[in-house]
């Protein structure tokens, strides 16, 4: 193991900083968006010069009115602001701190209509005659990060499972999830924002299942491995952690199912700050096409347009060039863009292929089937025609989590946040090869605890993917997708029967003895039985099942250290009442113990996050 001592971390924190990508061959983010919206602007002058001289008069005199109404007030109010919801008397200091910006309570609250619309313009007169006039080119303008005075992001709220009496509920139930969007937005937070993210913002399995775990790979002829690991729970030793990672088969990429795929783009005007790592994303994509994939292209800015039909892999170079030809503006017509997604995809559907929607947006859609009954009902109609959907996160300030959250989980795909042009290059590289790839739909996860072994236990996370027992067996229940070579890990907390009663009370609390029933531990020493249940991806056969024992709790290894340290930054992040005695420190002693080879540096850049959080702690 590469021990990384508190310089080194200090010295990756610096990097981390002053470049959202270290490697030497990659742009940086700055670098990308000069040339990008430098090639915008020029492409706007051309198209300036193609508007009739009738459309340019009319432009002109609703430009001229729009000054006026902002100069105008100036020589009758002489404050310096335009909005008086916000009198900021450092222009300078409000840009810099985004806790003046934004508001410090949650960010999942949705601001008033009105008041929203106002506060946007609530910057400095000055900044808002440089940076807020209209584009009639249609091309993209970078808006200063402090222009954005307001912050609609929404979050579903996460109600973290408390520890459960074996005896009197033995089957834990959860559907597998390979989502890993939280983690990246964390990132975002501590990076871009140097403060702590919204708890509801943290879901544990996601920050867990970012990273990759050294599981043996599958042999014979089953889809899925799984391997136990135990360890005593660093914060809090009177604890137990279970560690269950399930490996899926991986296939050579040349042996991979044809593939048809419709990148649906949101284009709107709430895009434009993103839109630099939507383009290298997509680039990204295309670079990964075969041949034999076909590829459709839809955008959804001010109206729903396709740019590309069922276009070809071997022709990369077109598909590149309209994906360099993409601005942003306008409203979001998200309902219709799905709609018209789902219609290509059904148009040149793969029998046997893999057959996908692949969603990029800020989630904010308003207009159109916004409702998120609307857009359940409609992506839960075209999943059953094995047309999975995907959805990749970008955005700030309006983000929508959520809703994002909620589509992917519906359309048996997977969902992630780009953050960075990094971040977007390394994803798209690893969906193409395999991951985006279904392997199993509707996986389920069921977990029997032996009561004479476990008193009670606490799985971390999953809250968003937890199943009724009975929906185990029930094929008409959906659940997650797991795609080839993906790794669904989970943590359990466990209080064993042999602790202390004070102990088991403490987490089970006094319950007293039932007078109709009898609640009696069996004989078994075993720990527990795992069974794990999935369907193939097209077609409606019955499910299959495999199923484990674990006769007794396994050694500690590796795979589970680092997991607990990542369940562990995810506790304290939420301020969970079940974090017991977690500290950063201690944390970062122990995990800078364990990067190890870390080829893709995600290892190294954990230490640096954690290092972040405890500053903006304190």
């Amino acid at each position: 193991m590469n021990n990384i001592n508190d310089k080194d971390i200090d010295k990756m924190l610096d990097e981390v900083k002053n470049t959202p990508i270290p490697e030497e061959e990659f742009k940086s983010t700055e670098e990308f968006e000069k040339e990008f919206f430098k090639r915008v602007a020029k492409e706007g002058v051309a198209e300036k010069k193609k508007i009739r001289p009738a459309l340019k008069i009319i432009f002109t005199a609703v430009a001229a009115m729009a000054v006026c109404s902002c100069i105008l007030p100036a020589f009758i109010d002489k404050s310096d602001d335009i909005s008086p919801l916000q009198n900021t008397a450092d222009t300078t200091a409000a840009e810099s701190k985004f806790d003046e910006v934004l508001p410090a309570a949650e960010h999942s609250a949705v601001c008033d209509a009105a008041a929203l619309v106002e506060r946007s313009f609530a910057p400095k007169r000055k900044m808002a005659l440089e940076n807020s006039a209209p584009s009639f080119s249609g091309g993209l303008r970078k808006m200063p990060a402090a222009s954005i005075a307001f912050n609609t992001e929404e979050y579903k709220a996460v109600v973290e499972k408390g520890f459960i009496s074996t005896l009197n509920k033995p089957l834990s139930t959860f559907g597998a999830d390979v989502d890993t969007a939280s983690y990246a937005n964390v990132r975002r937070y501590l990076q871009q924002y140097h403060r702590l993210p919204p708890k509801d913002a943290v879901r544990s399995e996601e920050m867990i299942n970012y990273f990759t775990y050294d599981y043996p790979q599958v042999q014979g002829k089953n889809p899925f491995n799984v391997t136990f690991e135990s360890m005593d729970a660093p914060w809090a030793p009177e604890r137990k952690l279970l560690l269950a990672g399930i490996q899926a088969k991986d296939v050579e990429q040349g042996k991979l199912p044809e593939s048809n795929f419709v990148f649906l783009i949101d284009n709107s005007g709430s895009m434009y700050g993103s839109f630099p790592i939507v383009i290298e994303a997509l680039k990204t994509l295309a670079d990964k096409l075969r041949e034999c994939d076909r590829i459709s292209i839809v955008t959804y800015g001010g109206g729903v347009t396709v740019l590309l039909d069922g276009g070809s892999g071997k022709d990369k170079a077109a598909v590149k060039k309209q994906i360099e030809n993409l601005s942003v503006g306008g409203f979001t017509p998200g309902g219709a863009g799905i709609k018209e997604a789902y219609r290509l995809a059904h148009k040149h559907f793969i029998k046997g292929g893999n057959n996908r929607v692949v969603l990029i947006t800020d989630g904010d859609f308003n207009v159109g089937a916004s409702s998120e009954s609307e857009l359940v009902s409609m992506i839960e109609k075209q999943r059953k025609s094995a047309v999975y959907l995907s959805a990749f996160g970008v955005g700030m300030g309006n983000y929508k989590d959520n809703k994002l959250k909620m589509l992917a989980n519906k359309g048996n795909g997977n969902y992630t946040y780009l953050d960075n042009i990094r971040e977007a290059r390394r994803v798209m590289n690893n969906e193409m090869t395999g991951k985006m790839f279904a392997l199993a739909r509707d996986v389920k996860i069921q977990i029997e605890f032996n009561p004479a072994v476990v008193a009670a236990y606490r799985l971390i996370g999953y809250e968003m993917r937890e199943l009724a027992d009975r929906d185990f067996n029930d094929d008409t229940k959906d659940s997650g997708e797991v795609g080839v070579g993906h790794q669904v890990t989970a943590v359990y907390e466990l209080i064993m029967n042999d602790a202390p009663e004070k102990v088991k009370k403490q987490y089970i609390g006094d319950v007293d003895k039932l007078e109709y029933q009898k609640s009696v531990a069996g004989n078994s020493s075993a720990v527990l039985t795992f069974k794990l249940r999935y369907q193939k991806v097209e077609g409606n056969e019955q499910s299959s099942k495999q199923m484990f024992i674990l006769k007794e709790l396994p050694e500690t290894k590796d795979n589970i250290r680092w997991a607990a340290a990542v369940a562990e930054f995810s506790m304290l992040l939420r301020n969970s009442e079940y974090k017991g005695n977690a500290d950063y420190t201690l944390l970062l002693n122990r995990a800078r113990k364990l990067i190890g080879n870390d080829s893709d540096g995600k290892r190294a850049e954990f230490l640096t996050l954690v290092k972040m959080a405890e500053e903006c702690k304190k």
